[in-house]
């Protein structure tokens, strides 16, 4: 989503998703683009131009499992939002 907005304000078909998938600190910007351009070549998938190595800073954050519909997803987000992550109440 591409917005300023909240998003409880956007309509669930503009979300965009992003996988982050964590890297070991030693893997360099070279090792993930060489095996980026082998892909390329050899395997002609193209979605792999959007795979980059970024560095984030680590916030407080929640990682759960959904299982069911992804029309419940915004009352689940608030839910989380209520909570420290543990289930807990703020």
């Amino acid at each position: 989503m591409e917005s300023d907005k909240q998003y409880t304000e956007v309509p669930r078909e503009e979300w965009r998703w992003k996988l982050i998938i964590r890297q070991p600190d030693f893997v360099p910007f070279e090792t993930v683009e060489k095996v980026r351009q082998e892909l390329i070549k050899k395997k002609k998938i193209k979605l792999v131009n959007e795979v980059k190595l970024e560095k984030m800073k680590e916030k407080k954050c929640v990682q759960k499992l959904h299982i069911g519909p992804y029309s419940i997803e915004p009352e689940l987000i608030a839910k989380n939002e209520k909570t420290d992550g543990r289930g807990k109440s703020c």
